[in-house]
């Protein structure tokens, strides 16, 4: 099943990307839609404009040339003549205008000149009387009756329309004595109407909404209603509407009230907008495809850390939840109080941590950049401006209600009086080392005024301990400082003030002056590169060599004039010494006098000599004879080693460089432990070997003696037979058969 937040962001980048082209490709669907309609309109419109234009410049030019005709004098003389026969030629004369008419107008078929006067009608064809059938006597009194001076009207013949241009004679007069017809089929028009037009269907209305032109000869004659309320009042200019079926655009004449149309069928326009809908949909549907397909696998790719994330989590969430980011969430909400309930126990954890600081700190483990970062770790910001160091000692216990056995109780009860008198803003925590309380005091107080405090802080501790515990107490102090790194320095300086006091009585104070600093600096002044002889003579097991630089390194310190000086470079050599035997092995050294106990019964000693002898009866001689047991154990190993690949490696030619190479060792140093602890070299040892291997395989199977010889690593039988003579004096199958034949006589 797919997991729950995959299938959201597919969903999601699905829908962020569809969204988007649906509404691009349906605005573009309706826009190319209305593009296209506005398009095949306005080319409607055009040939619609065309076809007028044609149209009434053909009307107009046969209306002009018949008002020539009209107001011409031989009409109007004529129109006062009785058109008898003795009138022939004046007949003739407007006969022949009348041909010369119907030539320059194309298209009309009879152009008729009546006179109701006179009763008479004349055409290019002769003159006839007004009653005769030439023309319709309905048509000509209707014409007659018109108040128009001159119009089109449209009248049907024998099942065909003829289109008639009507004029008064005389021009602009009231007295209709007579009319000028033009006669022009309907059909002439057609030369104008554009057909099969893709874009729909064009044609021509009379005054009354009757066709006359239309590609179509069976529509001629129909009435087309214009639905339009705007067909009087705008003429001479394109119109458009719509109904349910088709779009019509016309222009409706002022000259003779005829209706241009086109009309255009909406199916067939939306029919292009459907091929558009059909190609959009298409590349909508691909584009979608693309776009699920790319937001499957891109939603899989931004998935992939999620779900790592997830199985790191399922592990640690106790509640699963289907849903990755909430199983997330409860992850790092349970990550958090993890680190929560760490720091927690962090913040319990800072006095101990602080306090293994100090102690680093006054042992001088830190550099400078280390007790800045220990510092920020700890969350503590030491800004004070001057430092000093202050060392508090229990006296004694005599002449007291302790004894030593309350020591440890007794400067837990001290620490805790120092703390309460010392303001936590100007000390560390304090420390107990060495049977001793440590703080470290600061302040940002000039150096006058901080030393005045420290004076009185320290007699407060002093009277505080002596009036609830009753025990006197001394305190040595160190020298200013501004720099932590300083403190290891300053409590060396304090420790040193602080031995002065077998010098003066007890409770006392002491500063360390600026004429102890030879003595702080012992380090300078004692013999290290003596020490390090002595070291490597009692490691190399010469004791000639390490009672000479013994007796050179206690001449060396003896000259020192301070006891104190004295007692530290000769327990710092004791200790030096002490440390040639590993940890393991100190308890077995050292098992008669614990450590505690051999510094103690050394500064009892006040006689160089006798200090001499003690070194080398209690301390250098039991570590030589670790050190010779250390030895002896690692001899032993070695040839061991050595014995168990010389078995490992039978039918080998095995060197000693190769048991050397094996064990990580020089084979001289090899060859000479081996040969001191079996008595024999390696080479005497492996032929031994290889011939006791080698009798025990001629008595015990029946393999051949070359079978023998290689199966011991010999190249070729020869050198096995010299060697074995050699050793035995007696070639191997001289052997063999000597052990059958002893076999034998014991059976």
């Amino acid at each position: 099943m797919m997991p729950r937040f995959l299938s959201r962001m597919i969903i999601f980048s699905v829908l962020v990307g569809i969204i988007p082209l649906l509404i691009l490709g349906t605005f573009s669907y309706f826009k190319a839609t209305q593009m296209i309609e506005k398009k095949v309109q306005q080319g409607n419109g055009q040939l619609l404009l065309q076809m007028f234009t044609q149209v009434e410049q053909k009307l107009r030019n046969i209306d002009h040339l018949l008002t020539q005709f009209a107001s011409s004098s031989a009409v109007t003389s004529a129109m006062e003549s009785p058109m008898e026969a003795t009138h022939f030629q004046q007949a003739n004369l407007i006969q022949a205008d009348l041909s010369y008419l119907q030539t320059l107008a194309v298209g009309v078929q009879r152009v008729s000149l009546v006179n109701f006067k006179q009763g008479w009608v004349l055409t290019r064809d002769g003159v006839y009387r007004v009653d005769a059938d030439l023309l319709s006597t309905s048509w000509m009194e209707e014409y007659r009756g018109l108040k128009q001076y001159s119009l089109w009207k449209t009248e049907k013949e024998n099942e065909n329309y003829i289109v008639n241009l009507v004029k008064s004679v005389p021009l602009q007069s009231n007295a209709k004595d007579g009319l000028v017809i033009v006669q022009m089929p309907a059909y002439t028009l057609n030369q104008f109407v554009i057909e099969n037009s893709e874009l729909g269907n064009f044609f021509i209305l009379d005054r009354d909404q009757r066709i006359i032109a239309h590609s179509d000869a069976s529509v001629v004659g129909q009435v087309f209603d214009i639905e339009s309320d705007d067909l009087l009042l705008r003429q001479n200019e394109i119109v458009q509407y719509y109904n349910e079926k088709e779009a019509t655009t016309y222009i409706h004449s002022d000259y003779n009230d005829w209706t241009y149309v086109s009309t255009v069928s909406l199916a067939t326009l939306k029919k292009e907008s459907r091929d558009i809908g059909w190609m959009t949909g298409m590349l909508i549907i691909i584009i979608v495809v693309a776009i699920v397909t790319i937001a499957f696998i891109g939603a899989r790719s931004i998935y992939r850390p999620i779900k790592q994330l997830r199985q790191m989590t399922t592990a640690t969430t106790k509640q699963q939840s289907k849903d990755d980011i909430a199983l997330i969430g409860q992850a790092i909400q349970q990550l958090q109080q993890s680190q929560q309930q760490i720091n927690d126990k962090l913040q319990q954890q800072i006095p101990q941590l602080t306090y293994l600081f100090l102690i680093r700190l006054l042992q001088g483990e830190w550099t400078e950049k280390q007790i800045q970062e220990q510092l920020a770790e700890l969350k503590s910001a030491v800004t004070w401006q001057s430092l000093r160091v202050f060392v508090v000692q229990i006296d004694a216990f005599s002449e007291t209600k302790y004894d030593s056995k309350d020591r440890d109780l007794l400067l837990f009860a001290v620490s805790n009086i120092v703390s309460d008198l010392t303001r936590e803003n100007h000390r560390f925590q304090p420390l107990l080392l060495e049977e001793r309380i440590v703080v470290i005091f600061g302040g940002n107080s000039d150096r006058e005024q901080l030393q005045e405090q420290l004076d009185t802080l320290l007699k407060q501790i002093q009277k505080a301990v002596l009036y609830y515990l009753e025990l006197p107490i001394s305190i040595g102090v160190g020298r200013e400082f501004t720099r932590l790194i300083d403190a290891a320095v300053a409590y060396r300086e304090a420790t040193y003030a602080l031995r002065q006091r077998v010098f003066v009585e007890q409770s006392a104070i002491i500063y360390y002056t600026d004429q102890l600093t030879a003595v702080v600096e012992e380090s300078y002044l004692y013999p290290v590169q003596t020490e390090k002889l002595l070291i490597d003579s009692i490691q190399a097991l010469d004791m000639d060599g390490s009672e000479r630089a013994l007796q050179e390194i206690l001449t060396s310190i003896s000259k020192e004039q301070s006891v104190k000086q004295y007692e530290v470079m000769i327990v710092r050599l004791l200790v030096a010494i002490m440390n040639i035997v590993p940890e393991e092995q100190k308890h077995t050294t050292f098992s008669k006098l614990s450590e505690k106990s051999l510094i103690q019964q050394l500064l009892e000693l006040s006689n160089k000599k006798d200090i001499e002898q003690w070194f080398i009866t209690h301390v250098i001689k039991p570590i030589v004879t670790t050190l010779e047991a250390m030895k002896v154990t690692q001899y032993e190993e070695i040839v061991l080693a050595v014995k168990q690949i010389i078995d490992q490696n039978q039918g080998v030619d095995i060197t000693l460089e190769k048991c050397a190479t094996t064990l990580n060792y020089h084979p001289y140093y090899i060859s000479r432990i081996f040969r001191n602890h079996t008595g024999v070299t390696f080479s005497d040892y492996l032929m031994e070997y290889r011939m006791n291997l080698a009798k025990r395989w001629l008595r015990d199977t029946d393999w051949k003696v070359s079978e023998v010889a290689t199966k011991l690593g010999f190249i070729n039988a020869q050198n096995f037979i010299r060697a074995f003579r050699k050793m035995e004096n007696i070639t191997p199958g001289k052997y063999r058969e000597q052990q059958a034949g002893n076999s034998k006589q014991g059976d």
